[in-house]
């Protein structure tokens, strides 16, 4: 289990410095301290345009621009919700995402995908 307080110390020093590059900083240190296998971060106005967006690795930026193709994905919904969103297992799929459940399977056969925004 990742220490919070760790967690919490290593984001705020991301976050300190200039503005540029602030959302890189911030996904370079969330990967780097998350029990995670990659980081999106995505900033939008609305759901189907982000207005600035960064990722930790090319497999996790194709998921990205995949929701944002489809107009459907966790981070797709989180937004139109307002509130975290989680799909455990992609391989397994998702009631609520069918379409991205179903094209992530296609693009990265055998790899499990677990995703939360």
């Amino acid at each position: 289990m990742t220490d919070l307080a760790h967690v919490v110390q290593t984001v705020v020093r991301a976050a300190q410095g200039p503005p540029s590059g602030l959302l890189e900083r911030l996904c370079s240190a969330c990967a780097r301290v998350l029990p995670v296998e990659g980081v999106a971060i995505s900033v939008m106005a609305e759901a189907d345009q982000p207005v600035a967006r960064c990722t930790s690795d090319e497999r996790v930026g194709r998921l990205e621009d995949l929701q944002f193709t489809l107009g459907e994905g966790p981070a797709v919904a989180a937004f139109e919700h307002r509130q975290p969103s989680a799909v455990p297992d992609l391989l397994r799929g998702d009631e609520s995402l069918p379409v991205f459940a179903s094209e992530d399977r296609l693009r990265t056969p055998g790899r499990p995908s677990t995703t939360c925004w």
